[in-house]
């Protein structure tokens, strides 16, 4: 483990530990849209989920691990929605308790980069909202696809729908002092290299004129109004300056389809199960049993890839003689010592990945040094602002509308009234209740 992981794993510990009184603050709306006790933002994050839950209704699948799962919210939405087996992984041992007691999901510490499972031991694997955290995401990636049977599923947030001009100047802004802050970028084109041409790709959540955040801010939407949100956000998934982030969708094996892709139609009635479901939280669920031994046999070592023996106090590598811990049921497969090589595990990364094809393999590498960030972009003050406002000048320019509309968002900005990008949204909230909420107070 480097520093950068061990000092994200340290501060990861103390974001899911339960506060002095036994309360909690969840990272995702665990307790549904109307939930006070998480994190902020939540009608964006309520609209990535509910795509994402439509990327997973095209695909068969009987077990799913989700990598960097957190408090294990997506893994429960997973095993509830689509009667699959769900396991979630955390490079925090407090998350990994946090999804044991919160939705009985039985959940494994372990680094991205090193993951404890045997090849092609899930038929799918997620990861959602991680690598643009770590400091080798193209390792990290190379585990998913690895450990993964059928679907690997990748989303990130920090994604730049117009290349490598957007790119470079959002690098400029990036500061990783934060110990879990953003550490890298991706255009699509990164994900077409790591992952080859047989990927499907789309879009988050709308973000018309980049104001679906502040938007949403601080509103007090009723259900109804949720819902309508939910749909305007979800109607369209282009790759654009309009819209926020990717879902990247690899489905392994030959003959597996490439490009963008749509999404299955709900019918109403399993529309109104997700929504149900999604909207309306997740009671407690009694904390996971013990491990079966079809789990323990596809466990393998994280150092050395030997197999794993149960021992009283966990569990002991075969070859290596590597010891890992249960704590508290959760077992604990992270190695702790500096002795990792980088380098190596960086080659072999970039191998798997490009599976014989040397072209692409150089491509890889190439990106490979590109995203391995272990330091901020070198900048000044000076640097940083001007970064800011040509980020500002590309997206106005680039986005996909014609130059009336551009020209009337300049002057709302003047004005300072209300995007004009959101009078649709204004119009579909106003007639889900049958009133309009930008007046409604703040919750």
């Amino acid at each position: 483990m480097d520093q950068p992981t061990r000092t994200a794993r340290e501060w990861l510990d103390r974001r899911y530990r339960r506060r002095a009184d036994g309360s909690y603050l969840a990272h995702q709306p665990v307790g549904g849209w109307a939930t006070s006790d998480a994190e902020p933002n939540i009608v964006p994050r309520l609209a990535r989920t509910y795509r994402l839950l439509s990327v997973l209704e095209g695909l068969e699948f009987g077990e799913c691990l989700d990598v960097g799962g957190g408090e294990g919210y997506l893994s429960a939405l997973v095993r509830d929605l689509f009667g699959a087996e769900a396991w979630s992984s955390d490079l925090s041992t407090e998350a990994c308790l946090r999804a044991r007691e919160l939705f009985g999901v039985r959940a494994y510490a372990a680094d991205a980069a090193r993951l404890p499972f045997a090849d092609d031991s899930f038929d799918l694997v997620v990861c959602s909202e991680v690598i643009e955290h770590l400091p080798s995401p193209v390792v990290a990636i190379a585990e998913l696809v690895r450990v993964a049977r059928k679907h690997v599923i990748i989303t990130t947030e920090e994604a730049c729908p117009l290349g490598e001009s957007e790119r470079g100047l959002r690098l400029h802004l990036l500061g990783v002092d934060y110990p879990h802050a953003e550490r890298n970028w991706f255009t699509p084109e990164d994900f077409r290299v790591l992952l080859g041409g047989q990927i499907r790709l789309c879009s988050q959540w709308r973000n018309p004129g980049g104001q679906t955040v502040p938007y949403f801010s601080g509103r007090a939407l009723t259900q109804q109004e949720v819902e309508a949100a939910l749909d305007l956000l979800t109607s369209t998934a282009d790759i654009d300056g309009n819209h926020r982030g990717l879902i990247v969708r690899l489905d392994k094996g030959p003959g597996a389809p490439g490009g963008t892709f749509g999404f299955p139609t709900w019918s109403e009635g399993r529309r109104r199960q997700v929504i149900d479901r999604l909207l309306g939280g997740t009671k407690a669920k009694p904390a996971a049993g013990a491990l079966t031994s079809e789990i323990i046999s596809s466990l393998q070592c994280p150092r050395c890839g030997g197999e794993l023996a149960a021992v009283e106090s966990g569990f002991v590598c075969q070859i290596c003689r590597e010891a890992y811990p249960v704590r508290n049921g959760v077992p604990v497969f992270i190695l702790d010592d500096a002795s990792v090589d980088i380098g190596a595990r960086e080659s072999a990364a970039i191998a798997r990945l490009a599976n014989g094809d040397l072209r692409r393999g150089v491509k890889i590498q190439q990106l490979t040094k590109r995203l391995h960030a272990r330091r901020p972009v070198p900048s000044s003050a000076l640097s940083r602002l001007a970064a800011r406002w040509l980020l500002r000048i590309l997206l106005f320019v680039r986005r996909p509308e014609s130059a009336a509309v551009k020209a009337r968002r300049v002057l709302s900005r003047l004005r300072r009234t209300p995007p004009i990008d959101f009078d649709a949204f204004d119009r579909a909230l106003a007639g889900a209740d049958g009133r309009t909420s930008a007046s409604s107070p703040i919750a």
